[in-house]
């Protein structure tokens, strides 16, 4: 029992923190598109 939960919890972490990764990703390519819309903006 342990031996298949174990791989499967482990399994479970790496996808979680692979989707944490890329919206952190994401959410800073974000960040950055906007400021550089931010910048080219006429004030």
């Amino acid at each position: 029992m342990m031996s298949n939960t174990i791989p499967e919890l482990n399994h479970t972490a790496a996808v979680i923190t692979f989707i944490g990764a890329s919206l952190l990703v994401i959410g800073a390519a974000v960040r950055i598109k906007a400021t550089s819309l931010d910048l080219k903006k006429p004030r």
